[in-house]
Formats: structure tokens, sequence, C-alpha cells
């Protein structure tokens, strides 16, 4: 095992937090979709299982890159900081938006 000097660690901390906006925001398009129509518990359980696997597999991919495949607690935590931060700020602005547009749209329809 090699130990990271302090600038490739806070690197890989960077990039953990982009993923977890990344992960926020492949929520976000999940709660688009729901917003958009009503959908059957069956279809809900799909969506939670292609969000989880997504994310899973984008966070194993993260920690292969940068940490050869090690568990660092720095990464795991820059990745719930991330989504935290996105999910009160941008994705409050993006679920805001869509959903004016979306009723705009189904008035339009209707």
């Amino acid at each position: 095992m090699e130990i990271s000097s302090f600038g490739e660690q806070m690197l890989t901390f960077l990039f953990s937090l982009i993923m977890g906006i990344t992960v926020c925001l492949w929520y976000d398009f999940f709660r688009i979709v729901r917003l958009c129509r009503s959908l059957k518990q069956v279809h809900i359980f799909v969506q939670d299982i292609l969000f989880w696997t997504v994310s899973a597999l984008l966070t194993f991919f993260l920690l292969m890159a940068r940490c050869s495949g090690e568990l660092r607690a720095y990464v795991f935590i820059g990745e719930i900081a991330g989504f935290i931060i996105c999910r009160f700020t941008l994705s409050r602005i993006i679920m805001k938006i869509s959903g004016v547009i979306i009723k705009f749209i189904k008035r339009i329809i209707s």
C-alpha cells in the first residue's frame, strides 16, 4: 500500500464531492420523472434499483481510479457532503423550475 500525498488526497476528495453532486443530479432526474407521471410502486422500485446500482458503480469506479480500489473514508464523506450540498442548493432550484415547466406543459396539453 502506498500513502498518497496530501495534494492527491485533496484532489480525490474534490472528485468525491463532484461525484456526490453527480449522484444528486441523477436522483433529481428520477424525481422529475415522478413529477411528470404518477408511477406504480413497481416502477418506483425499478427506478430505485437503477439509481443505487449506477451510484454504486460510479463510486466503485472512483475508488478504482483514485485509490487503487482501497476504501477511504474521506471519499464517502466527500460524496455525502457533495450530495447534501447539491440537494439543499442546486436541487431545490432545479425542482422548482422543472415543476413550473411540467405544470405549464400539462396545462397546454389539457
